[in-house]
């Protein structure tokens, strides 16, 4: 007899003690787990990101790209001769004999091979994984930002939390309506605002980031300063060396230039100069969100925390509300 009273207490409780564990795991998994100092970070990746990582944005950097490699190949095929020419020397005499800095001008010329592919290799990683950022940026939904996203979270744990307590003490039919509810709710949102896909190429992203070394960072740095004293020094230094050894004007050297090549021109080198100034932005960013990702990259997964808060927890609560649903209307009734 008392094994037969037990058995109804104990079943009309179990469903609200699923509700506080998945209270629990809502509040204790993302303190633990430092995902509000974590999704702040990501916020502040996210906005600062998204301007230069718009279609128009990612298109134009790949345009500045190829605008600085027809340049650049222009001064190895038409401008080098050219410029020997107006020397009245031979090329080999006239590349060895001419310097930007401390480099002759074939090495120069030779430092941005590896610049512009890693460059070439940044810009293509952009464009494949810009329909992505797109995704993750998107989260959590409703207009929230991720922080205050898991704020949310946290309190709707602590809501489910207390809720579940409530119904333990008191199994009653409305405790669990709001459960099957909660759980419903969880469900849907998590499908409707397209979790699964876009927490995947969330972790996508992160993955291709990783490991985002200040040392990368340092580097782009680098290449960005060797790029803009090559491409000054072409422009002014080995312009003046020419013109020095012509007994010419620097003018005229520039229009012996644009006679060689279109991509030559005053206008075309002008361009050039803008492009490696919009990289500049590119680079800045870089240094800014490199701790940022750093820390991001420290905790769950998005792919963990939508199973882990979002739809393991709904899906526990869906069943767990409707068991509790029948059981306290079966109790109530007796």
């Amino acid at each position: 007899m008392d094994g037969d009273r037990q058995r109804p207490w104990v079943l009309a409780r179990a469903p609200f003690a699923i509700a506080a564990a998945c209270g629990l795991v809502l509040v204790a998994v993302p303190l633990a787990a430092g995902q509000l100092d974590r999704s702040r970070a990501a916020d502040s990746v996210v906005e600062q990101a998204r301007p230069l990582l718009t279609r128009v944005s990612v298109a134009r950097m790949r345009a500045d790209l190829g605008h600085l490699e027809r340049v650049a190949g222009a001064f190895r095929t038409a401008g080098v001769p050219a410029l020997a020419r107006l020397a009245d020397q031979p090329p080999r005499v006239f590349v060895a004999q001419t310097r930007i800095g401390t480099l002759d001008l074939e090495t120069s010329l030779d430092q941005l091979r590896p610049i512009q592919a890693n460059a070439n290799k940044v810009v293509g990683n952009l464009e494949r994984r810009r329909g992505q950022f797109d995704a993750a940026a998107s989260l959590p939904g409703a207009g929230l930002t991720l922080n205050q996203g898991a704020w949310l979270g946290l309190a709707a744990g602590a809501a489910l939390l207390l809720l579940g307590i409530v119904g333990m003490l008191r199994p009653r039919r409305w405790p669990a309506a709001v459960v099957l509810a909660a759980g419903t709710g969880l469900i849907v949102a998590g499908l409707v605002l397209d979790y699964p896909r876009k927490t995947a190429d969330t972790d996508a992203i992160v993955d291709s980031l990783r490991p985002f070394s200040a040392e990368k960072v340092q580097g782009r740095r680098e290449g960005l300063a060797t790029t803009r004293g090559v491409f000054a020094g072409l422009q002014d230094e080995v312009v003046a060396a020419v013109a020095s050894r012509a007994n010419t004007t620097v003018p005229a050297v520039r229009k012996q230039l644009a006679a060689a090549s279109p991509a030559l021109t005053p206008d075309s080198l002008a361009e050039a100069s803008a492009a490696i100034d919009r990289f500049d932005e590119l680079v800045r960013f870089s240094a800014r969100a490199q701790p940022l990702l750093v820390e991001v990259d420290g905790g769950l997964s998005a792919r963990a925390v939508a199973w882990l808060l979002l739809l393991g927890p709904g899906l526990a609560l869906a069943l767990a509300g409707a068991i509790g649903l029948l059981v306290t209307r079966r109790e109530e009734r007796v």
